[in-house]
């Protein structure tokens, strides 16, 4: 997709919004939870006021302050090292701005708005925690939607919560952080118990194609491939294929599929022939799982962890620098006052225009 075709998916989503809002919106009985900014940001926000249901013990705070100065030391050090590899290495493409609809397109785009959905709904949501157990008043909470990029927030009571303590503040603060950092950590075990470290789907079998005429079908999995009794991983048939062009090889596949179980095909490759003739996701469900699960199933499920985690890390590390818009730019200002907390902010972010211009592609 090119930038005119994502500039014009912008300018029809804007259209679309308008419309529902004017002719539907405000004559339904969401009008009143439902609100259109500048034409373009559509806010659904209920209007609440929590009710502490126990205080937050010292200790915790404690803990979450800590914790988040932790996530900053480790955020700063990742934006220092690409400004490095960067520089030195000539890694551009270390940092990757993704833009929905241009470089994110197909069901990546569905599964990523779903991930930065659910990552600003924790995010929000842990903030509204810890907020509602510091004794803070909240007004209101709800979702954003600004073309198609969603996100959530939570409004308090300003003028209380500018007269609590600083470790509450920097609690109230981090809380959002901490969150993103505990859903990225309860995906990624995940991830990687149900992954296969080799192995991979085959999602498309050529006509006419040696594959085809030994049987091979889409959602196959093939977890090892044994050529002239060496055995290599599935991703690496390719090469050996065309290496070995003038001699005659015979491929052993373990694979997977539903209804028919573990089997292993032996195809003889002719010399002037260099390829199996499939289509494949280098990606596979673990052996243990395979017999429980679709791999087409799998591989939604796979992306859609995975877009969790790329998400939620990302969140974590922008929120928790010292930017002027960001949580931890509120808590820099919080610990070293409003004189040398802009400075911080400053420096970070000059830090972060060089990260994106050495590092970053779109």
């Amino acid at each position: 997709m090119n930038i005119v075709v994502y500039i014009a998916t912008l300018l029809v989503s804007w259209l679309v919004m308008n419309i529902l809002y004017r002719f539907w919106i405000q004559r339904s009985k969401f009008k009143s939870i439902v609100d259109l900014k500048y034409f373009f940001i559509l806010l659904i926000r209920k209007h609440y006021t929590g009710v502490p249901r126990s205080k937050m013990k010292k200790l915790h705070m404690l803990f979450a302050a800590i914790l988040y100065f932790a996530i900053l030391v480790f955020s700063v050090y990742i934006v220092i090292n690409m400004i490095y590899t960067g520089l030195f290495r000539g890694a551009r493409g270390t940092a990757v701005i993704l833009l929905p609809g241009y470089n994110i397109i197909g069901e990546d785009l569905l599964l990523f708005l779903v991930s930065v959905g659910l990552g600003v709904v924790i995010h929000e949501y842990l903030h509204a925690q810890i907020v509602f157990k510091t004794g803070v008043p909240v007004n209101s909470f709800g979702f954003i939607l600004a073309f198609i990029f969603p996100a959530a927030f939570v409004e308090i009571d300003e003028e209380v919560f500018a007269k609590t303590t600083k470790l509450v503040k920097i609690s109230v603060l981090a809380a959002g952080v901490l969150g993103n950092l505990l859903l990225y950590l309860v995906v990624q075990p995940i991830l990687l118990t149900t992954t296969s470290l080799t192995g991979i789907i085959v999602v498309g079998v050529d006509e006419g194609s040696l594959a085809e005429k030994h049987g091979l079908k889409p959602n196959d999995v093939i977890y090892g491939i044994n050529v002239n009794n060496t055995r290599i991983d599935p991703i690496e048939l390719g090469s050996y294929l065309k290496s070995y062009e003038n001699s005659t090889l015979i491929i052993e596949i373990e694979m997977y599929r539903s209804r028919v179980g573990w089997r292993n095909i032996t195809i003889i490759k002719e010399p002037f022939i260099e390829r199996l003739g499939i289509k494949f996701q280098s990606i596979a469900p673990s052996q243990s799982i395979v017999q429980y699960i679709d791999p087409g199933v799998f591989l939604w499920m796979f992306k859609l962890l995975l877009w969790i985690m790329i998400v939620n890390g990302s969140i974590m590390i922008i929120n928790s620098l010292p930017l002027f818009i960001t949580d931890g730019g509120k808590i820099i200002i919080e610990v070293l006052g409003e004189k040398y907390g802009k400075v911080v902010n400053t420096i970070t972010l000059i830090l972060l225009i060089l990260t994106l211009a050495f590092t970053a592609t779109i």
